[in-house]
């Protein structure tokens, strides 16, 4: 009695699976380039369906260009975008799905017009001719100062790389210092 109530779910679940196995079909979406009609490898093909049968799928195509879309539920409402970058984008709207076929689906990208915008300029960012770094403070910026104390080393570390880290008045420019531990 047991064996047969296993045999009979068995039977049960392989009937299942056959009918929902025999109400899918697929797609096999080929894009190819418009100059030389080589397959283009990694550009986004979006699968959608107006009837929510599926969520929205987007897929790359592979070295050969080819995206599969292996098991979708048979039927109509499908539509497939294909875009890459510097190409057109193309659009295939009503596609029906067919129970237990794979449906071979080609589409042909072409370059689009792109702008081009040049710009020209010139800007030195090193001047090769000299080889030292050198801080100015004139005048009105010294006198404008709330410097402490009337030493000149006092006001040196507002310069660049310049550090007084003693407060003696015997900065480090640079990490040079004047006492080597």
């Amino acid at each position: 009695m047991k064996f047969l109530r296993t045999f009979l779910a068995a039977g049960f679940v392989i009937v299942a699976v056959t009918t929902v196995a025999a109400q899918t079909g697929g797609l096999r979406v080929t894009v190819y380039d418009a100059a030389d009609k080589s397959p283009l490898p990694g550009v986004t093909v979006v699968l959608r369906n107006s009837q929510q049968l599926v969520a929205t799928t987007t897929v790359i195509t592979n070295k050969n260009g080819v995206a599969d879309f292996p098991v979708l539920r048979a039927g109509g409402g499908f539509s497939l975008e294909v875009s890459f970058p510097g190409y057109g984008k193309q659009q295939l709207p009503n596609i029906r799905v067919a129970i237990n076929q794979v449906q071979n689906v080609s589409f042909i990208l072409a370059p689009e017009m792109t702008e081009k915008v040049v710009v020209e300029g010139k800007k030195e960012t090193v001047d090769l001719d000299k080889t030292s770094t050198s801080t100015k403070f004139g005048e009105d910026f010294i006198q404008d100062l709330p410097v402490q104390g009337r030493f000149y080393q006092n006001m040196l570390t507002m310069a660049a790389g310049v550090q007084d880290p003693s407060g003696g008045g015997n900065p480090n420019v640079n990490g040079a210092r004047n006492v080597d531990f």
